[in-house]
């Protein structure tokens, strides 16, 4: 899947950005709503959803990782200081207080790896004043066997299917503003 969306995993000032964050995922759906269903969008409940949804967050294969907590130890502060995300188990491990655990380097090292990434220049074009400004979007790729994942919580089971359809268009028009190039 291509993503044109600002998803690397460190940006210019070294925050983390490795994340499309669920208020972008539900907005995008609600557009793949619009075009699709019109009918159902009229009647969508919005201050009661039928369905929750995480942001998402990256994985590899089997390991699914998450944005690394803010700390103040040792640990924070060496040894996880250069990584954005952890991988789900030691996540937990660190959650449940045991930082003793044996830290898997190898699935830290996995996450710096995940996406690529490369920029593409353009150019707008003022209607009014004809004045040309360049910009250069950034376009990412998944490594092979990596991707994004999120959380669903559909609480109406009546929007199952529709919810599907949705995620599928979804991934087929791509997240971002400059998707249809």
């Amino acid at each position: 899947m291509q993503f044109h969306h600002d998803i690397s995993f460190t940006g210019e000032n070294n925050n983390i950005v490795g994340i499309i964050h669920s208020d972008t995922l539900f907005s995008a759906l609600i557009n793949q709503l619009a075009l699709v269903s019109p009918e159902d969008l009229a009647g969508f409940d919005f201050k009661n959803p039928p369905f929750r949804i995480s942001s998402a967050f990256p994985f590899f294969y089997d390991t699914f990782y998450l944005p690394k907590p803010m700390g103040v130890s040792s640990l924070f502060m060496t040894t996880l200081k250069e990584y954005s995300f952890l991988p789900l188990s030691y996540f937990l491990d660190l959650a449940q207080g045991d930082a003793k655990k044996n830290i898997p380097h190898q699935e830290l090292e996995d996450s710096r790896h995940l996406l690529y990434s490369y920029r593409i220049p353009r150019v707008s074009v003022d209607r009014i004043t004809a004045v040309a400004r360049p910009y250069w979007p950034e376009v990412w790729y998944a490594k092979e066997g990596s991707g994004l994942y999120f959380l669903i919580d559909i609480t109406d089971d009546s929007f199952s299917q529709l919810f599907t359809t949705l995620i599928r268009l979804l991934g087929e028009s791509g997240l971002g503003s400059d998707r249809s190039v």
